[in-house]
């Protein structure tokens, strides 16, 4: 067994310069922090003609970080001032001095890393240069001899360094460590109180003709994507913390030969760095033309009009396609209180999605079960948020199409509609029954991997219930509106699961996406067009109702004011005055085949086309609830004031709308499950194999020898499909923001 003696350091005053211990028995090692000095090292000289520097660096609550770069500046020596190859690349007689092009003297590497955001802004040398110019030995011999990095722990030793005052500098760079993985995206959102790059923009006053979106240090790469700024003072680039300091090292040795002598130096960088999980998919749905009745049947015989994936179709030379992403996919995050209290969820966002792509990706941040790192580098739980790192979060999600389209609303022309429902995640039959499944209650873990200081990422889980043939709200054989697959298609990434082999599968998971169908609304014949202005008038509508989950509101909730059936599902209405002289029509409705060409004029005329209030030829009898709706910033209204199908502003813990059900309580269809999917472990071998989809890879990557639907389009064991295109794929989009290997 080695006998080792731990050096106790008191943890808050980190300020001694000199930690002096009194050893009084043989000892094999020194601990201290989370390093070790052996005896070979503290008795390998008789004179104390040289002193040891400790220390850690750590952001301001007490995360250490790896790979900072720190060492005792050393002056360039009066011959090598006469020394052009030396000078060339060693220039430096104070520790503030520049190299030509103006950056500053630096312990920051020449290369870039793997991560997308890093940026080679550093000079120092590398291994090749050693090898292809010899003057670099020579100088990282001479000028670089007390330069070290800190370990996983954020701990450092320089042993062996000249008694005396020294200058000694710290270089980190976020984007150049093991300690956590974080992106330019991650620095926007931590380092400013916007939601989006709008408001960014607006608040800094930093929009131009050039780059609208652009935030200060930033560089705006579209999708809200961003890239840091380089900039000549390193300094000023949010990604790169420096500090020099002043310090006097002492001797290692005392008089007494027993008495040990060790110089302190930590570094606290003006950064709290709080984890984050990545949660990530694709979400789609049929086109217009293929719904559920309100019989439950499927608007198409699918006999002769099964559904594809948008491609180009090398036998009739064009486009076509039936299955498309959500345009304008809207993604609401809820998380439970820090003490996980039943009932605690409540709404932190709503975010937009990529438009036109289906993608979401969401960082969500880590806030409850902290850690911290001992001063022996060991990590134990926390009750000090302020010095702590969280380890965990719990999240709920809803999903849906925000446009407000004109085939979307109902235009009291007479045009049924068929909507995407939205969808939540995670939920079950077993979830809460007045949200449909929604287990939003319990919600769904995120971690942060503290002990391999990793992120992980997180994916959905859409397990797809069997109908029959006829009837989507009875349990069977089919899965109606999953596409079949066209072989006369450039289409890279088909479906992993065709819908003519769903009855021969029994596990139809599949990780990565949603595919969420539409459904059928209209008004039931009898409609009365001239009641309409009267508010206790209540149309009877058309609609899937065993498909969906519909929450209605208690009268208390709205100032006694009914809400009208077909306002679930269209939305609330209120308050602009007015006739429809064509312009708010057709701005609402965003629809050129209601204008006619030659005079611009609305085909409809002045007549009642939209009835939410913007749109009425006779008098208004405004809800009251609606207007006062309207007034709050979370209620979804667009412009002119009209709410959209989904209103955030009823309820804090979720959002009103029609939302695809996945219980089965009160003869309710759960349509599909949702769950949430570590992915961590496998993405990168999703990647390396291009896995966009599994269609066409098999359990074991081993072709069966005839078709399998239970094992055929597997990857080890899994269905995934993460979207169509290159530009619309989710795994594409985490591989180029977080697996890109730069050159």
């Amino acid at each position: 067994m080695e006998n080792n003696i731990k050096i106790h350091l008191d943890e808050k005053n980190i300020n001694d310069e000199r930690i002096s211990i009194h050893l009084e028995q043989d000892f094999d090692n020194l601990e201290i922090l989370s390093l070790k000095i052996s005896s070979s090292d503290v008795y390998r000289r008789t004179s104390a003609d040289f002193g040891v520097i400790v220390g850690r660096v750590q952001t301001t609550n007490g995360y250490g970080l790896q790979n900072a770069k720190i060492s005792i500046f050393v002056p360039i020596t009066a011959d090598d001032k006469q020394r052009p190859e030396i000078t060339e690349l060693y220039p430096f007689e104070t520790v503030n001095d520049q190299y030509p092009n103006g950056v500053r003297y630096n312990l920051l590497p020449r290369v870039r890393n793997n991560n997308p955001s890093h940026r080679a802004v550093g000079n120092l040398p590398t291994v090749n240069d050693l090898t292809f110019y010899p003057q670099y030995v020579e100088i990282m011999e001479k000028y670089y001899k007390y330069t070290t990095t800190t370990n996983d722990s954020g701990d450092y030793m320089i042993f062996g360094v000249p008694v005396g005052l020294h200058s000694i500098m710290m270089d980190f760079d976020l984007f150049d460590t093991k300690s956590f993985e974080i992106s330019a995206n991650d620095l926007v959102e931590t380092t400013t109180q916007y939601k989006n790059i709008t408001e960014i923009a607006a608040a800094t006053n930093t929009a131009d003709s050039n780059n609208p979106n652009k935030v200060p240090n930033f560089i705006y790469k579209g999708s809200n994507n961003f890239d840091v700024e380089v900039k000549t003072n390193i300094n000023e680039m949010p990604n790169i913390f420096n500090e020099i300091k002043q310090i006097t090292v002492s001797p290692f040795w005392g008089d007494d030969q027993f008495d040990v002598g060790i110089t302190r130096c930590d570094f606290k960088i003006n950064y709290k760095y709080t984890p984050t999980a990545i949660f990530f998919g694709w979400v789609a749905s049929p086109s217009a033309s293929y719904y559920i009745k309100d019989d439950y049947s499927w608007s198409k015989d699918l006999n002769k009009d099964s559904l594809e994936f948008w491609g180009f179709d090398k036998t009739l030379n064009r486009e076509t396609g039936d299955v498309w992403p959500i345009n304008s996919l809207k993604v609401v995050v809820y998380k439970l209180d820090d003490k996980l209290n039943p009932g605690s969820r409540v709404r932190i966002g709503e975010f937009d999605a990529e438009p036109g792509t289906g993608i979401f990706r969401i960082s969500l941040p880590m806030y409850t079960d902290y850690y911290k790192v001992t001063q022996f580098g060991d990590l134990v739980p926390t009750d000090d948020t302020e010095n702590g790192i969280p380890t965990k979060g719990y999240y709920a999600f809803e999903l849906y199409d925000g446009s407000d389209f004109y085939n979307i609303r109902v235009p009291w022309g007479g045009y049924p509609i068929t909507p995407t429902p939205g969808f939540r995640i995670p939920a079950s039959p077993t979830g809460e029954e007045l949200t449909g499944g929604w287990e939003g209650t319990n919600t769904g873990l995120f971690e942060y991997d503290l002990v391999n200081r990793k992120r992980k990422f997180y994916t959905l889980k859409t397990t797809y219930n069997k109908h029959t043939r006829n009837n989507m709200s009875i349990a069977g054989d089919y899965l109606n509106y999953f596409p079949d697959v066209n072989l006369n298609k450039d289409i890279q990434w088909n479906f992993p699961i065709e819908r003519k082999n769903v009855s021969l599968i029994n596990d139809t998971a599949i990780i990565g996406s949603a595919l969420i169908p539409r459904y059928f609304f209209d008004f039931k014949p009898g409609f009365n067009y001239d009641l309409i202005d009267d508010k206790n008038y209540d149309p009877d509508v058309l609609f899937p109702a065993n498909v969906l989950n519909l929450i209605y509101l208690n009268q208390d909730l709205t100032y006694n004011e009914p809400i009208k059936k077909y306002q679930y599902h269209t939305g609330i209405g209120s308050g602009l005055n007015g006739l429809n002289q064509g312009t708010v029509y057709t701005d609402l409705f965003q629809a050129s085949d209601f204008i006619d060409k030659g005079n611009g004029n609305n085909f409809y005329g002045e007549s009642r086309t939209y009835n939410f209030g913007d749109n009425s030829d006779g008098p208004l009898n405004l809800s009251l609830y609606a207007i006062e709706l309207t007034k709050n910033k979370q209620a979804t209204a667009n412009g002119y004031g009209v709410h959209g199908r989904y209103t955030q502003a009823v309820n804090e813990t979720y959002t009103w709308g029609p939302f695809i059900s996945s219980t089965d309580s009160k003869n309710s269809f759960p349509v599909l499950q949702t769950e949430i999917y570590d992915i961590t472990d496998e993405l990168q071998d999703l990647i390396d194999n291009k896995v966009y989809t599994s269609y066409g890879f098999y359990t074991g990557n081993v072709a069966p020898s005839s078709f399998d639907a239970e094992i055929s389009n597997r990857f080890k064991g899994n269905f995934y499909y993460f979207g169509l295109w290159e530009g619309a794929n989710s795994l594409i989009t985490i591989e180029k923001n977080y697996f890109k290997t730069n050159e």
